[in-house]
Order: structure tokens, then C-alpha cells, then sequence
């Protein structure tokens, strides 16, 4: 979960293309895992918060790792006979997104972090669990919850 520059993302931009029609399925799993690729490194140079008050600042840089990932990811256009399965991963991820904007609002606002981060627990699971399942039928591991 990694902050990143806007030029990370020109290579990809070419690789997606303007208008272009839908990707076939070997197409959509490269691309896909190109992109989940790039946002597991930057997740993986995330420390640890060693205490509550960190968890905020984690979770900052988690999403900025996510947005721009989840963002590449609903610009692919998948193949038609695969079109509901990816979508079905976008949701949920996007779901896994707003439970984390939720729970970093609620932590600005100073709510109790141990209630917020057990909450955020419950809401992420089902999620990621939706998604995992999803991205293993498109056979983009890359892709799967960190």
C-alpha cells in the first residue's frame, strides 16, 4: 500500500489504449496482474503499525496504493464471456475501498480505533473473500487480497 507518481501509470495507459475493444482472457489476466503487481510492491514497503495511532497513517498509505490500482483495473475491458466475473471483482474491491475511507474518516474523527479496526474486519472478509473468488476464476492470482 504505496503512494505513487503519475508516471507509473503512462506505461499502463499505453498498454490499455484509447477506445480499444475488449481484451482477450490471456490479455485481461496480464494486464490485471501487471497492475496488481505494481500495487503489491507498493503495499509490501508498508510498515506494520506498531501501535493504534498508527493504524491511521496505514491505512493512508494502503489507499493510496488501492485508488490508483482499483482505478487501472476498471479501465480493462474484459473479453464478454468473462465481463461478469470481473465486474464482480471490481464491486467487491471497490467495497474493500469504501470500508477503508470509512474507517480512516472515522479514525479522523476520532472514534475509538479498536472498535473502528474490529469493524473494519467484519466488512473487509465478506469482501475479500468475493473478490478472491472472482480473481481466482479469471486466474489472475496477482490479483488475490494481500
Amino acid at each position: 500500500m504505496k503512494a505513487r507518481t503519475g508516471l507509473a501509470a503512462l506505461p499502463l495507459v499505453a498498454l490499455i489504449g484509447c477506445g480499444s475493444g475488449p481484451l482477450s482472457a490471456a490479455e485481461l489476466r496480464q494486464q490485471a496482474t501487471s497492475i496488481c503487481s505494481r500495487a503489491d510492491r507498493q503495499i509490501a514497503v508498508i510498515p506494520t503499525p506498531a501501535n493504534q495511532s498508527a493504524g491511521n497513517a496505514f491505512l493512508k498509505q494502503g489507499i493510496a496504493a488501492l485508488d490508483p490500482e482499483l482505478g487501472d483495473l476498471k479501465a480493462l475491458k474484459p473479453p464478454s464471456d468473462e465481463a461478469v466475473v470481473y465486474q464482480a471483482a471490481i464491486t467487491a474491491m471497490s467495497g474493500e475501498l469504501d470500508a477503508l475511507h470509512a474507517a480512516v474518516s472515522k479514525l479522523d474523527q476520532g472514534v475509538d480505533p479498536v472498535k473502528t479496526f474490529r469493524e473494519l474486519q467484519g466488512r473487509l472478509a465478506p469482501l475479500e473473500t468475493e473478490a478472491d473468488n472472482a480473481w481466482r476464476a479469471l486466474g489472475s492470482p496477482a490479483c488475490l487480497t494481500r
